[in-house]
């Protein structure tokens, strides 16, 4: 009997991994990675909160600018890009344009209301507060939504490439999604006062979430344990699936234990690298299959290794100004230092902000389109 009788060609199986097991473990959970090994470094150093602010200025400056306009650069160097958006959304243009009407209406705002009163009187702080905190009200809701759908993202592309598509498991893993990446790191950081400025504005101290975070940390363990059992009972038992659900409740944990650093350190971070990786990916793929070259890719490359290593002397020397150092507005919705400042000044910080909030809210708009209905 012949070979091909004994050996039919079967299908290769898929690979359960995007790009390879080390390609995988180092960009998709990476930052997670960096924050456990912080954690047993903060345990063991004599550092204090310096220490802790150091390390979150080095993702800041490395990973932050790289991840936000990532998907803007897709959308520029790919024309199928462009198409497939423009196919999905027909009305793709106008809705991502428009998203730069909410910063400048709110800030432009708040920048029209100092200068009119700059001229008669004081500036009254509580005439503008509120149009700066319902900006970072409405870039903190949808952040945190737009941190918790990556979760669930990477979870469902690493379920279907193990072959695994039912629709229980898919539930499963959005209720995970949403609570452990969504609910839990609002109520901690709300809890901690970080990133969330817009809750003093509105409501003061936020002291009352502290009787449910204990109860709310053990569902997070329930959660975990059904996890472990439902990775268990999977016939695949993926590896990276398991690690994701690893990941997700790491960083919960993490946040738990010192919310001002794991924010930064494990959540945002971990975001920021499995965003560069993902949209790279879809980039090479693309001119690759098109070209037989990684040529395109190593362009695509450089320009984000350009704009995460700019990001550092950029912050340094903008937040070294006196003017910027005694005034700030806070992205989560705070300012202070306005009886410092002229109107030519805040003029000046609300057209930078409204920039880089165009930025922000235009990437979770453009992320959206572009994970939407992709085969990996």
């Amino acid at each position: 009997m012949s070979d091909s009788v004994l050996s039919p060609n079967l299908p290769t199986p898929r690979s359960p991994w995007i790009a390879g097991p080390l390609f995988d473990i180092f960009f998709m959970f990476g930052g997670l990675i960096f924050a456990l090994g912080w954690l047993v470094f903060d345990f063991f150093s004599p550092l204090d909160y310096v220490g802790q602010h150091a390390a979150k200025i080095v993702s800041i400056f490395f990973l932050s600018g790289g991840h936000l306009f990532a998907p803007f650069l897709l959308m520029a160097l790919s024309s199928r890009e462009r198409a497939r958006a423009r196919m999905i959304n027909p009305r793709f243009d106008i809705h991502l344009w428009s998203l730069l009407f909410v910063p400048v209406a709110l800030y432009g705002g708040a920048a029209i209301i100092f200068s009119t009163q700059y001229q008669t009187t004081k500036p009254s702080i509580i005439d503008i507060r509120p149009l700066i905190a319902l900006m970072g009200f409405f870039w903190f809701t949808w952040n945190s939504w737009h941190f918790g759908m990556q979760n669930f993202g990477v979870m469902q592309i690493y379920r279907s490439k193990s072959g695994i598509t039912s629709h229980i498991s898919r539930k499963f893993d959005l209720i995970i999604s949403i609570y452990a990446g969504v609910i839990l790191p609002v109520v901690l950081a709300a809890n901690a006062s970080v990133a969330i400025d817009f809750f003093t504005v509105f409501w003061g101290p936020v002291t009352f979430l502290r009787p449910f975070i204990p109860p709310m940390m053990i569902g997070a363990g329930i959660l975990a344990i059904a996890a472990v059992i439902r990775i268990i009972l999977d016939d695949t038992k993926s590896i990276p699936l398991a690690m994701a659900y690893f990941s997700i409740f790491a960083q919960v944990f993490l946040i738990w234990h010192l919310p001002i650093l794991f924010i930064t350190l494990a959540q945002a971070t971990t975001h920021w690298f499995q965003e560069i990786f993902l949209i790279s990916q879809i980039y090479a793929d693309e001119k690759v299959k098109k070209t037989s070259s990684y040529r395109h890719y190593k362009i695509f490359a450089a320009i984000l290794a350009v704009l995460m290593l700019i990001g550092g002397p950029l912050y340094f020397l903008i937040f070294r100004i006196d003017t910027v150092r005694t005034f700030k507005i806070s992205v989560s919705g705070m300012m202070k230092g306005l009886d410092k400042i002229t109107p030519e000044i805040f003029w000046l910080v609300a057209t930078i902000f409204s920039i880089l909030m165009f930025f922000s809210l235009g990437h979770f708009y453009l992320d959206r389109i572009i994970y939407k209905g992709r085969r990996w």
